[in-house]
């Protein structure tokens, strides 16, 4: 009974028989929100052709959309959608459609709608958002609108879609055309991209071969090179091939580190082998420079200060980095009191020479004997020529008590075995002029010496004197070719007008040593008028850039000498209050003006340096004290705020105090 009365008064839109409810449709007003959802729960219902009836009553896409939202697939939602959107314009309002194809996520039905769309503005709306690059090639090669189909057609960015529209777009030939474009871009594009990439790989395993490569001169100009290139890619390296270059860049950085760390090392062996060498010569050379000759003058004993000044310098570099044999010390200490003992001789000469004059004078000859031996004259050192007349008037005297030395000393035999010893060295060694320099000394030395003295050391001096003639002989086969092309060099340089003044000069200062370097070898004196006369000539043109050199030069100076007068004028009234950063600067400042003033006349080179060190070192003195005095101040501000802080007093003194020590 009770589903008799709910069936009959029951609406008929909820009728069992879809019939009935077709009938009912017609009355429903979607304008009534009653009758709108009817109208919605009747757009879902079971029955294909109630759906259809219930979906011609709306005529507004909005509603639909909703629905749609209910049920995506039902297709007579999907298609009554489209129906709205696709008919006139004058049926429907285009704002409202524009919106809703806005709101439209569907893919398809976004198709359909820029396919079949009354208006441009909406197809060009469904087509913007399309998603699929399918669609988007649809559109271009099937809408109706030029405008519609050459914005899809845009859109198409993979080549396998530029190469279908290039072929099927053919209702629209600027698509096509634009296609081949844009794929001939994009292919030659890949193309580009593809030969970045491989170059990228290429210099990549470069570098890999050379981070594994053994080092040799030319590693580190070939690692900064590739650098190079990789840096000027267009292509940026993917992460992966980054890390490659990394980890090569830093293998090749660690092999030119150590390998640097490795010449400096070596260097500095190298620098000891030198010093240790230059020593050596320098021990050998005094015996061969400083020959015992008839008389001792200034010159030889400025000399023997000047070596010892050398051995001195020698040593104190050799000590420096590493500790010397003892065989070499023990050397060097030899030398140096040989040497002092010399020195110390001549300062007793200049002591008692007035004196010795005197005595010779007043023939005081006992005077004379007690004179010479507080001079304690070695016996291994020439006489001064005062020495000599002193000597010579006591033998003349010939006093039994003072008889007169007719047989060498032993030291002196030792010292004349020592240096034929020396001498031989020096011919092994081909060094003809110090082995002429000592031969020669031992000559006068051997002339000295009583008949049958030497009678051990006489066959040996002879055979050596053979040997020096045979390597004059020698060297001046050998110098004369040599002599011939210095000649030959020099005229050509003096008749080449290429060559700028500074390399002219180079070159001519060059040849110039080495025609110094032959000695008298082979010397003549037509070749040395020629030498000299191409030289002459060579002058005469260098003349003006030599007089614009020297001015340079004297200009350097004045700026230095300027220079130093600043320094030391503001060194002698410093400010009490200078900042010491403002002392760097002008100490910075000084030193690159003086580097930008180089290079200075050579004989004054040596003074200007030496004050422009001294002002720098005392402008550095001042800038430690300088900032001393400000370290300390800042610190006794510190240590007052730290009591003031910690202090009892009242909030309003310690501020004032606080204020003050800001000040």
């Amino acid at each position: 009974m009770h589903g008799f009365f709910r069936r009959f008064f029951a609406p008929r839109w909820q009728h069992p028989d879809a019939r009935v409810r077709c009938q009912a449709i017609s009355q429903l007003d979607p304008g009534h929100p009653e009758q709108l959802q009817a109208l919605e729960a009747l757009c879902l219902d079971n029955e294909p052709t109630v759906r259809q009836a219930a979906l011609a009553r709306f005529s507004s896409p909005t509603h639909l959309l909703e629905l749609l939202n209910q049920q995506p697939r039902q297709s007579e939602i999907r298609q009554r959608l489209v129906e709205l959107l696709t008919q006139p314009q004058d049926a429907i309002d285009p704002a409202q459609c524009l919106r809703s194809i806005e709101q439209l996520k569907d893919q398809e039905l976004l198709a359909q709608v820029a396919l079949g769309a009354s208006g441009q503005d909406l197809r060009l709306a469904a087509v913007a958002r399309l998603e699929a690059e399918e669609d988007l090639i649809t559109q271009a090669c099937e809408n109706g609108i030029a405008a519609v189909r050459h914005a899809a057609a845009a859109r198409v960015t993979s080549e396998s879609g530029l190469q279908h529209l290039a072929q099927q777009a053919r209702r629209d030939s600027q698509v096509m055309r634009q296609a081949r474009e844009r794929l001939n871009q994009l292919r030659a594009a890949a193309a580009s991209a593809a030969a970045a990439q491989a170059h990228c790989e290429t210099l990549l395993n470069k570098l890999e071969a050379q981070a594994k490569a053994a080092w040799e001169p030319l590693y580190a100009g070939r690692f900064r090179h590739l650098v190079r290139e990789w840096q000027a890619l267009d292509t940026p390296p993917n992460a992966e091939q980054q890390q490659r270059f990394q980890a090569a860049v830093q293998r090749c950085q660690q092999v030119i580190a150590e390998q640097e760390a490795q010449a400096r090392a070596d260097a500095e062996l190298q620098q000891a082998a030198a010093a240790r060498q230059a020593l050596h010569e320098a021990l050998e050379q005094r015996r061969v420079t400083f020959a015992p000759a008839e008389r001792l003058t200034e010159q030889d004993i400025a000399e023997l200060n000047s070596r010892q000044s050398l051995l001195t310098g020698l040593w104190e570099t050799l000590t420096k980095q590493g500790d010397p044999d003892e065989a070499l010390r023990q050397r060097y200490t030899t030398e140096l009191d040989e040497l002092t003992a010399y020195l110390q001789a001549w300062e007793r000469h200049a002591t008692y020479a007035e004196e010795i004059e005197a005595a010779l004078q007043a023939g005081d000859e006992a005077r004379l004997y007690e004179l010479l031996d507080r001079c304690a004259w070695p016996d291994t050192l020439p006489p001064t020529d005062l020495l000599a007349r002193a000597r010579h008037k006591l033998a003349a005297q010939k006093q039994p008590e003072r008889p007169a030395q007719e047989e060498p000393s032993k030291a002196q035999l030792e010292r004349f075995a020592q240096d034929l010893e020396q001498l031989e060295v020096f011919l092994d060694n081909g060094a003809s002029r110090d082995a002429s320099r000592l031969h020669q000394s031992l000559r006068q030395r051997a002339d000295t010496f009583p008949a049958g003295s030497l009678r051990d050391h006489s066959a040996t001096l002879k055979r050596l004197g053979a040997r020096l003639a045979e390597l004059h002989d020698w060297r001046g086969f050998v110098a004369a070719p040599k002599r011939d092309e210095l000649c030959q060099a020099i005229a050509e340089l003096a008749d080449d007008t290429r060559l700028g003044d500074a390399e002219l000069d180079r070159r001519h200062r060059q040849l110039i040593r080495d025609w110094k370097a032959l000695g008298d070898a082979a010397a003549s004196r037509e070749l040395s008028h020629a030498f000299r006369s191409a030289s002459d000539r060579i002058h005469q043109r260098l003349a003006n850039w030599q007089e614009q050199q020297a001015a340079a030069r004297q200009h350097h100076l004045q700026v230095r000498t300027a220079l130093c007068e600043q320094l030391e004028a503001l060194l002698d009234a410093p400010a009490e209050n200078a900042d010491p950063d403002a002392l760097r600067r002008i100490r910075d400042q000084a030193r690159e003006e003086w580097q930008r003033h180089a290079p200075v006349p050579r004989d004054q080179a040596k003074a200007v340096g030496r004050r422009f060190s001294r002002a720098l070192a005392t402008l550095q003195e001042l800038i430690d004290q300088r900032a001393m005095e400000i370290a300390h101040a800042k610190r006794a501000l510190v240590d007052a705020a730290s009591e003031l802080l910690s202090s009892s007093l009242a909030a309003e003194t310690r501020a004032e105090k606080t204020k003050e020590l800001q000040r």
